[in-house]
Protein backbone atom coordinates (compact mmCIF):
# COMPACT_ATOMS: atom_id res chain seq x y z
CA UNK A 1 0.00 0.00 0.00
CA UNK A 2 2.72 2.10 0.55
CA UNK A 3 3.74 2.28 -3.18
CA UNK A 4 0.29 4.15 -3.96
CA UNK A 5 1.69 7.18 -5.34
CA UNK A 6 -0.85 9.33 -3.49
CA UNK A 7 1.27 7.84 -0.11
CA UNK A 8 4.68 7.73 -1.14
CA UNK A 9 4.26 11.60 -2.67
CA UNK A 10 3.15 12.40 1.40
CA UNK A 11 6.67 10.56 2.73
CA UNK A 12 8.27 13.31 0.68
CA UNK A 13 6.41 16.66 1.35
CA UNK A 14 6.97 17.86 5.08
CA UNK A 15 8.58 20.91 5.21
CA UNK A 16 11.95 19.11 7.02
CA UNK A 17 13.93 15.93 7.32
CA UNK A 18 12.45 15.47 11.03
CA UNK A 19 8.75 15.57 10.02
CA UNK A 20 9.61 13.35 6.56
CA UNK A 21 11.44 10.74 8.48
CA UNK A 22 8.10 10.93 11.65
CA UNK A 23 5.84 10.50 8.44
CA UNK A 24 7.52 7.56 7.18
CA UNK A 25 7.52 5.65 11.03
CA UNK A 26 3.77 6.40 11.68
CA UNK A 27 2.42 5.94 7.93
CA UNK A 28 4.01 2.77 8.24
CA UNK A 29 2.24 1.69 11.97
CA UNK A 30 -0.77 3.19 10.14
CA UNK A 31 -0.76 1.49 7.20
CA UNK A 32 -0.03 -1.74 8.66
CA UNK A 33 -2.85 -1.32 11.36
CA UNK A 34 -5.26 -0.78 8.69
CA UNK A 35 -4.47 -4.17 7.01
CA UNK A 36 -4.57 -5.91 9.71
CA UNK A 37 -7.83 -5.28 11.11
CA UNK A 38 -9.60 -5.34 7.65
CA UNK A 39 -9.29 -9.05 7.10
CA UNK A 40 -10.47 -9.45 10.77
CA UNK A 41 -13.94 -8.08 9.70
CA UNK A 42 -14.07 -10.70 6.63
CA UNK A 43 -13.19 -13.44 8.61
CA UNK A 44 -16.09 -12.18 11.47
CA UNK A 45 -18.67 -11.76 8.51
CA UNK A 46 -17.87 -15.42 6.67
CA UNK A 47 -18.90 -16.69 10.46
CA UNK A 48 -21.71 -14.38 11.38
CA UNK A 49 -22.98 -13.90 8.09
CA UNK A 50 -22.45 -17.38 5.97
CA UNK A 51 -25.32 -16.56 3.30
CA UNK A 52 -24.47 -13.32 2.60
CA UNK A 53 -25.43 -12.14 -1.08
CA UNK A 54 -22.80 -9.68 -1.58
CA UNK A 55 -19.06 -9.71 0.40
CA UNK A 56 -18.70 -6.30 -0.17
CA UNK A 57 -21.65 -5.43 1.75
CA UNK A 58 -20.38 -7.12 5.09
CA UNK A 59 -18.93 -4.04 6.96
CA UNK A 60 -22.31 -2.53 7.05
CA UNK A 61 -24.17 -5.26 7.36
CA UNK A 62 -22.37 -6.39 10.57
CA UNK A 63 -22.56 -3.00 11.86
CA UNK A 64 -26.17 -2.94 11.07
CA UNK A 65 -27.34 -6.30 12.70
CA UNK A 66 -24.96 -6.13 16.07
CA UNK A 67 -24.28 -2.36 16.46
CA UNK A 68 -27.22 0.60 17.64
CA UNK A 69 -28.49 2.70 14.70
CA UNK A 70 -26.86 5.84 15.27
CA UNK A 71 -23.28 3.95 15.94
CA UNK A 72 -23.75 2.28 12.61
CA UNK A 73 -24.75 5.18 10.96
CA UNK A 74 -21.83 7.21 12.51
CA UNK A 75 -18.60 4.86 11.54
CA UNK A 76 -20.43 4.20 8.07
CA UNK A 77 -20.21 8.01 7.64
CA UNK A 78 -16.72 7.30 8.45
CA UNK A 79 -16.22 5.04 6.22
CA UNK A 80 -17.38 7.28 3.59
CA UNK A 81 -15.30 10.08 4.19
CA UNK A 82 -12.30 8.20 4.48
CA UNK A 83 -12.76 6.98 1.14
CA UNK A 84 -13.86 10.34 -0.59
CA UNK A 85 -10.35 11.29 1.26
CA UNK A 86 -8.33 8.49 -0.39
CA UNK A 87 -10.21 8.85 -4.09
CA UNK A 88 -9.37 13.12 -4.06
CA UNK A 89 -5.63 12.20 -2.85
CA UNK A 90 -5.42 9.79 -5.97
CA UNK A 91 -7.13 11.96 -8.19
CA UNK A 92 -4.30 14.68 -7.03
CA UNK A 93 -1.59 12.28 -7.27
CA UNK A 94 -2.44 10.99 -11.07
CA UNK A 95 -3.03 14.28 -12.24
CA UNK A 96 0.26 15.64 -10.85
CA UNK A 97 2.50 12.92 -12.55
CA UNK A 98 0.80 13.83 -15.50
CA UNK A 99 1.39 17.51 -15.29
CA UNK A 100 5.16 16.83 -14.35
CA UNK A 101 6.76 13.48 -15.59
CA UNK A 102 4.29 14.03 -18.93
CA UNK A 103 3.26 17.23 -19.65
CA UNK A 104 6.46 19.13 -18.31
CA UNK A 105 8.53 15.96 -19.74
CA UNK A 106 7.54 16.00 -23.38
CA UNK A 107 4.58 18.47 -24.58
CA UNK A 108 5.98 21.91 -22.98
CA UNK A 109 9.83 21.70 -21.49
CA UNK A 110 9.31 25.62 -20.73
CA UNK A 111 6.07 25.32 -18.45
CA UNK A 112 5.85 27.25 -15.52
CA UNK A 113 4.32 26.31 -12.06
CA UNK A 114 1.01 28.08 -13.53
CA UNK A 115 0.75 26.13 -16.40
CA UNK A 116 1.60 22.99 -14.49
CA UNK A 117 -1.04 23.88 -11.97
CA UNK A 118 -3.73 24.32 -14.74
CA UNK A 119 -3.18 20.82 -16.28
CA UNK A 120 -3.47 19.12 -13.28
CA UNK A 121 -6.76 21.04 -12.17
CA UNK A 122 -7.95 19.93 -15.67
CA UNK A 123 -6.33 16.07 -15.16
CA UNK A 124 -8.05 16.09 -11.77
CA UNK A 125 -11.43 17.36 -13.65
CA UNK A 126 -11.05 14.57 -16.74
CA UNK A 127 -10.11 11.37 -14.04
CA UNK A 128 -12.73 11.85 -11.73
CA UNK A 129 -15.34 11.93 -14.74
CA UNK A 130 -14.05 8.79 -16.18
CA UNK A 131 -13.88 7.18 -12.77
CA UNK A 132 -18.04 8.59 -11.79
CA UNK A 133 -19.12 7.02 -15.77
CA UNK A 134 -17.03 3.63 -14.95
CA UNK A 135 -18.51 3.54 -11.82
CA UNK A 136 -22.17 3.83 -12.88
CA UNK A 137 -21.91 2.06 -16.06
CA UNK A 138 -20.03 -0.90 -15.05
CA UNK A 139 -20.21 -1.55 -11.39
CA UNK A 140 -19.76 -5.10 -11.58
CA UNK A 141 -15.82 -4.59 -12.72
CA UNK A 142 -14.94 -2.37 -9.31
CA UNK A 143 -14.01 -5.31 -7.48
CA UNK A 144 -11.69 -6.58 -10.15
CA UNK A 145 -10.28 -3.17 -10.83
CA UNK A 146 -9.88 -2.86 -6.93
CA UNK A 147 -7.92 -6.12 -6.80
CA UNK A 148 -6.09 -4.64 -10.09
CA UNK A 149 -5.45 -1.51 -8.60
CA UNK A 150 -4.50 -3.24 -4.94
CA UNK A 151 -2.21 -5.94 -5.85
CA UNK A 152 -0.72 -4.05 -9.03
CA UNK A 153 1.05 -1.80 -6.86
CA UNK A 154 3.31 -4.26 -5.50
CA UNK A 155 5.02 -4.58 -8.82
CA UNK A 156 6.28 -1.17 -7.94
CA UNK A 157 7.68 -2.82 -5.08
CA UNK A 158 11.50 -3.67 -6.24
CA UNK A 159 11.44 -0.49 -8.74
CA UNK A 160 11.42 1.78 -5.74
CA UNK A 161 13.41 -0.17 -3.40
CA UNK A 162 16.02 -1.31 -5.63
CA UNK A 163 16.08 2.23 -6.95
CA UNK A 164 16.65 3.83 -3.96
CA UNK A 165 18.82 1.40 -1.96
CA UNK A 166 20.91 -0.96 -4.98
CA UNK A 167 23.63 0.85 -6.94
CA UNK A 168 23.34 -1.81 -9.62
CA UNK A 169 19.55 -1.01 -10.19
CA UNK A 170 19.06 -0.09 -13.66
CA UNK A 171 16.48 1.79 -16.26
CA UNK A 172 15.89 -1.24 -18.34
CA UNK A 173 15.18 -3.48 -14.98
CA UNK A 174 12.69 -0.69 -13.74
CA UNK A 175 10.99 -0.76 -16.66
CA UNK A 176 10.97 -4.51 -17.60
CA UNK A 177 10.03 -5.26 -14.15
CA UNK A 178 7.15 -2.77 -14.06
CA UNK A 179 5.60 -3.95 -17.80
CA UNK A 180 6.16 -7.56 -17.30
CA UNK A 181 4.81 -7.79 -13.22
CA UNK A 182 1.69 -5.94 -14.84
CA UNK A 183 0.85 -7.87 -17.88
CA UNK A 184 1.02 -10.66 -15.77
CA UNK A 185 -1.43 -9.10 -12.69
CA UNK A 186 -3.78 -8.22 -15.51
CA UNK A 187 -3.54 -12.26 -17.27
CA UNK A 188 -4.00 -13.81 -14.07
CA UNK A 189 -6.87 -11.75 -12.77
CA UNK A 190 -9.01 -10.93 -16.21
CA UNK A 191 -7.94 -13.70 -18.53
CA UNK A 192 -6.73 -16.97 -16.98
CA UNK A 193 -8.52 -15.95 -13.41
CA UNK A 194 -6.40 -18.02 -11.65
CA UNK A 195 -4.53 -18.39 -8.22
CA UNK A 196 -1.25 -20.63 -9.38
CA UNK A 197 -0.17 -22.81 -5.79
CA UNK A 198 -2.99 -21.24 -4.16
CA UNK A 199 -1.29 -17.85 -4.17
CA UNK A 200 -2.55 -14.59 -5.32
CA UNK A 201 -1.89 -12.60 -8.52
CA UNK A 202 -0.60 -10.03 -7.16
CA UNK A 203 1.91 -11.94 -4.92
CA UNK A 204 3.00 -13.80 -8.00
CA UNK A 205 3.43 -10.47 -10.01
CA UNK A 206 5.47 -8.59 -7.22
CA UNK A 207 7.80 -11.92 -7.22
CA UNK A 208 7.87 -12.09 -10.96
CA UNK A 209 8.71 -8.59 -11.13
CA UNK A 210 11.36 -8.88 -8.55
CA UNK A 211 13.32 -11.44 -10.39
CA UNK A 212 13.06 -9.46 -13.58
CA UNK A 213 14.19 -6.70 -11.71
CA UNK A 214 17.46 -8.11 -10.28
CA UNK A 215 18.23 -10.28 -13.57
CA UNK A 216 18.06 -7.28 -15.94
CA UNK A 217 19.71 -5.30 -13.77
CA UNK A 218 23.05 -7.91 -13.10
CA UNK A 219 22.60 -7.87 -17.26
CA UNK A 220 22.73 -4.28 -18.14
CA UNK A 221 25.19 -1.13 -17.07
CA UNK A 222 23.52 0.99 -14.43
CA UNK A 223 24.10 4.97 -14.83
CA UNK A 224 26.96 7.02 -13.37
CA UNK A 225 24.71 8.60 -11.31
CA UNK A 226 22.62 5.69 -9.68
CA UNK A 227 24.94 5.04 -7.13
CA UNK A 228 25.84 9.24 -6.52
CA UNK A 229 22.09 9.35 -6.11
CA UNK A 230 21.90 6.73 -3.35
CA UNK A 231 24.59 7.90 -1.70
CA UNK A 232 23.13 11.71 -1.74
CA UNK A 233 19.80 10.37 -0.69
CA UNK A 234 21.86 8.06 2.23
CA UNK A 235 23.43 10.90 3.66
CA UNK A 236 20.51 13.57 3.32
CA UNK A 237 18.48 11.28 5.82
CA UNK A 238 21.60 10.52 7.82
CA UNK A 239 21.75 14.61 8.76
CA UNK A 240 19.45 14.06 11.63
Amino acid sequence: MMMFPQISLRFFAGKNLRVMKWSAVFSSVYLTSIYVFTPCVSFIGRILLPDLASADTVFPELLLKYTPLVFASLVISGALAAAMSTGDSQLHAASTMISTDVYKKYINQNADETKMYAVAKIGVLVFGLISVVFALLKPSALSDLLNLANSGVGVLVPTIIGGMYWKKATKQAAVSSIVIGEVLMVLLTFILKASPLGFSAGLWSMAVSLVVFVVVSLCTTAEAYTGEIIDAINDFFETE
